[in-house]
């Protein structure tokens, strides 16, 4: 079994141990069909400035760090330059293009970048594959081709299709770790935190001189890495768009300088990087709601989206599909005790819509399909002559019979009530009709108390406030039923022996030797 097979070997039994959840399975991501990878420069490519910046294509020498031997497959077709196994880079013929594509076509093929002799700028070069969509990434797998591995560089990420990039790892002997990226070498792979950025020094020997590899793992010894749908940072820390290897020197040997031997073609020929394969173990960020990611997008047939369950939508399964919109959608986790699954909302079949309301959920006034005061759903387009949260209840001019189900098509009844003495409503259970203020009776049909002469419409009384008890008149004269210290047809003046009308008619206060039946002057006493 190959490495890379054991690698995605490894991403399957992962994704099968992180729990019960659904998840896709890990694949080499480079090797799908929508995957594309491109370089800063290229052994034989060059920038004709003269004519727009466009790439022209011509011979370039380069020369093997391994030196000749005669036993070279391709001595007869290679040059011997000073004991040195020499070649050119040639696009005109198939076998010595090295094209940046050959990196993730799964053959034998290789990309080369311009030797140092074309110049020390062509130390820095970045091999960027655009995955075109969003993934989480478990691992990246690098074998080289005619060269050593490159002896500074660092492997980065973006989550925004290439517009910003930031680091996962550094690579580096210990020396350069400390001079170049200020950071102390990784040696004990203990990771404190899930987004650690470390240097790593495991890939710093410049053997072999071809054909190494460099095995790459974003959650191995990572802190929560038994755990990981519920660290959101070790998911953010493995999600990705685009994946960037920076290049940043090549590996030379122990007596050459770069900087001492950058004019000496004979010895920066031969330091160059090559990349034979690229392989990156993935898999879509469904949310714990999908198993497969192999459904064409809708608008881009090169973009593969979720098979979405648990009555989940969007391209990562990243919201809850109408009208199962009860609870608020929410990514599965593995400390679930089951998967969470989108409900719909309680609408008594009564409508088919409803959105989440955020505020009616924190006041539980939504009963979910299982009777519980749970979640924030609110029907809208109640039919049926229902209204309410979960259409529960009847609009007005119906009302609830009882004898009817909740979800009855016809639980709302009309209510038979004469408009000119009632307000259309009625009450649930019994239809009783709700009176206009001034009726009263099963019927409406007695003027309520304050009012007078049924025929005409129950007009108010006249009646003075002070005087009446309740406002009361006869309901057929609209005389008033005064206090026992008033009198007048409205009750708006003091029975005899009481006066001061506006003080509520107090009992007079004479002396009954010296006056006339205890009476007195109705405004002074």
């Amino acid at each position: 079994m190959s490495v890379r097979e054991l690698l995605l070997l490894l991403g399957w039994l992962i994704s099968i141990t992180f729990g019960e959840i659904l998840r896709p399975p890990y694949l080499n991501l480079a090797r799908e069909k929508h995957i594309t990878v491109s370089a800063t420069s290229t052994c034989g490519e060059f920038i004709d400035k003269d004519n727009a910046n466009k790439t022209k294509y011509k011979k370039e020498l380069y020369c093997k760090l391994t030196g000749s031997s005669p036993y070279e497959k391709d001595y007869k077709d290679s040059n011997l330059i000073y004991g040195q196994y020499c070649d050119h880079c040639d696009h005109s013929v198939s076998d010595k293009k090295h094209i940046v594509n050959y990196t993730i076509d799964g053959t034998d093929r290789w990309w080369q970048s311009p030797p140092l002799s074309r110049g020390n700028e062509y130390q820095k070069v970045n091999v960027t594959i655009n995955l075109g969509q969003e993934y989480h990434i478990a691992y990246i797998y690098i074998r080289m081709a005619n060269s050593p591995r490159p002896a500074v560089w660092s492997l980065e990420r973006s989550t925004d299709y290439g517009k910003t990039f930031s680091t996962w790892y550094y690579f580096a002997s210990d020396v350069e770790c400390r001079s170049i990226f200020g950071l102390e070498p990784f040696y004990d792979h203990s990771f404190v935190r899930d987004d650690d950025v470390v240097c790593e020094t495991k890939y710093a020997s410049r053997i072999p001189l071809e054909g190494g590899e460099m095995v790459v793992s974003l959650i191995n010894d990572r802190p929560n890495i038994k755990n990981f749908s519920n660290s959101d940072t070790l998911q953010q820390w493995t999600r990705a768009t685009n994946v960037r290897l920076r290049l940043l020197r090549p590996t030379t040997l122990h007596s050459h300088s770069i900087i001492h031997d950058s004019h000496d073609k004979s010895v920066t020929r031969r330091y160059f990087y090559s990349i034979r394969d690229i392989g990156i173990g993935g898999h879509c960020q469904c949310n714990g709601h999908a198993e497969s990611c192999d459904k064409p997008h809708a608008k881009d047939p090169n973009k593969m989206v979720c098979r979405c369950r648990h009555n989940t939508c969007g391209d990562y399964c990243q919201e809850c599909c109408e009208p199962f919109l009860q609870k608020k959608w929410r990514q599965s986790r593995d400390s679930d005790t089951g998967a969470f699954e989108c409900e719909p909302c309680q609408c008594y079949g009564h409508s088919s819509d409803c959105v989440y309301d955020e505020k009616v959920e924190k006041e539980k006034l939504s009963i979910d399909i299982h009777g519980k005061y749970e979640g924030g759903g609110r029907c809208i387009n109640c039919q049926d002559n229902t209204e309410g949260i979960n259409c529960e209840r009847c609009v007005r001019g119906y009302f609830r019979n009882f004898t009817r189900k909740v979800n009855d098509i016809d639980m709302c009844q009309q209510c038979k009530c004469d408009l000119k003495v009632s307000t259309g409503a009625c009450a649930e259970g019994t239809g009783t009709c709700e009176c206009k203020p001034q009726f009263t009776g099963l019927a409406c049909d007695e003027c309520a108390v304050g009012y007078f002469d049924y025929a005409a419409g129950c007009k108010p009384c006249l009646c003075s406030v002070n005087g009446t008890a309740d406002n009361k008149c006869l309901p057929d004269s609209g005389r008033c039923v005064c206090k026992m210290n008033f009198e007048g047809d409205y009750c708006d003046r003091c029975a005899p022996g009481y006066y001061n009308f506006k003080a509520g008619c107090i009992p007079c206060e004479c002396e009954r030797a010296g006056s006339d039946g205890n009476i007195c002057d109705a405004e002074t006493g």
